[in-house]
């Protein structure tokens, strides 16, 4: 009878534990449902701003050229995946034998250096355009300025970007975006060469054909860097992620044909095929998702 008493105290005292425990987990829950609440608002409100900006973007090209809305880049982005992409590729499995794990990395990276480089390319050059229209009104008198002075380097007296004003630095924007697509890239070019010469992953397994078995690699090359330019002077500029070991996001990425899915474990990216493509740096929102390889996360192990 008395160990019946003891059984049934336990009992209850469990019961009562595994009350509080529920109450704590619906409670938990129910915060949960109110923060995921408060952050999908969060990301809708940031969408829609941006998408604003975006919207505005699309509409203060209507009377421009059209090639260089970002909905029409978006297009090219994925023509030149099945097209100068893929001739690229080709060339390279024909004379190089070293694999898919090697080749499709290294021709997305270089659309990524070009993006990379564009960018900055765009920021020096938006800036050097206008101070070389705003310097002249300076009350220090005459200069006599030359283009190669404020590219590359700072010329002394120069202007700050943050004392530019901004309409004219919007200005300035516009007429590059009008004309993004009779820019010459040749320094983008030469600088996605240099850096991917210099690749110590790449340089010796690839960066060794001679340039007359690699036209079609010479092309894609030409054509990243001319779309990459195109997406950067966009208002706000697109841009692109290779951001790998992490979760695969089915919102962000699908998988390359050959690719291995994972159900017994926790997938994540391994490396990506094509980028994904953003129409802005916050990422906000997916304009085209990358295509990856993915493959299992392994287990930490403690030693």
């Amino acid at each position: 009878v008395q160990e019946l008493r003891l059984l049934l105290q336990k009992y209850y005292h469990l019961s009562d534990a595994i009350e509080e425990l529920h109450h704590k987990y619906d409670k938990l829950c129910r915060q949960q449902e109110m923060d995921s609440c408060a952050n999908k608002a969060l990301r809708n409100r940031l969408s829609r701003r941006l998408n604003d900006d975006i919207a505005m973007n699309e509409v203060s090209l209507e009377n421009t050229n059209t090639g260089t809305r970002p909905s029409v880049l978006a297009t090219r982005y994925r023509e030149l995946e099945t097209t100068e992409w893929l001739a690229a590729k080709e060339e390279l499995d024909a004379v190089h034998k070293c694999g898919k794990e090697l080749v499709t990395p290294y021709l997305c990276d270089i659309f990524v250096e070009a993006m990379r480089i564009s960018k900055e390319k765009m920021a020096l050059f938006t800036t050097s355009l206008s101070r070389l229209l705003l310097e002249p009104v300076q009350e220090t008198g005459e200069k006599n300025l030359a283009l190669t002075d404020t590219v590359g380097q700072s010329s002394n007296g120069s202007v700050e970007q943050s004392i530019i004003p901004k309409n004219l630095q919007k200005k300035v924007k516009d007429i590059l975006k009008e004309r993004s697509d009779k820019v010459n890239v040749g320094d983008i070019v030469k600088g996605v060469k240099d850096c991917m010469g210099k690749s110590e992953r790449y340089r010796d397994r690839i960066w060794t054909i001679p340039s007359c078995r690699r036209k079609g690699l010479e092309s894609y090359i030409l054509e990243c860097c001319r779309l990459a330019w195109r997406m950067n002077v966009q208002t706000p500029p697109m841009t692109v992620s290779v951001q790998t070991d992490i979760p695969f996001d089915p919102t962000c990425h699908e998988r390359a044909y050959d690719c291995q899915s994972f159900s017994d474990g926790t997938e994540v990216i391994d490396y990506y095929v094509w980028p994904i493509l953003f129409d802005a740096e916050n990422q906000l929102p997916v304009r085209m998702k990358g295509r990856v390889y993915t493959k299992l996360q392994r287990p930490y192990t403690t030693k």
